[in-house]
């Protein structure tokens, strides 16, 4: 941006630029290892939601050890600090949540539109 401050620091909403892009990830990372999951054969019946949201999860976390190694190793990254993370991984649990809720609505969508036609 042409104020000097990067994308990551601005701010939308009351709400920091790199919570949505958390969000999004989650959401998104949800969405297709729902997917490869199906398309896999994998039956995990009602653990399904769970276990696509605890591998978002898992992946989210694995991100922020990355962040946190950064900060150790490079100055000023702009990364954050500890509340920084957990909020991290608090908004790639609701974006996790949403790509499952949003997967399955989808199923169900196609579902009923096989069965009227």
């Amino acid at each position: 941006p042409s104020d000097g401050i990067s994308l990551y620091n601005h701010y939308y909403g009351g709400i920091r630029y790199d919570k949505f892009v958390h969000f999004y990830n989650s959401m998104v990372t949800a969405i297709v290892l729902a997917y490869i999951f199906r398309e896999a054969g994998l039956v995990l019946g009602a653990f399904e939601a769970f276990v696509v949201v605890l591998v978002t999860l898992g992946l989210g976390a694995f991100i922020e050890i990355v962040e946190y190694f950064a900060v150790l190793t490079i100055p000023e990254t702009g990364v954050g600090d500890y509340a920084n993370n957990i909020q991290d991984l608090i908004v790639n649990l609701l974006g996790g949540l949403t790509g499952v809720l949003l997967w399955e609505l989808g199923q169900r969508f196609a579902t009923r539109r096989q069965a009227t036609a």
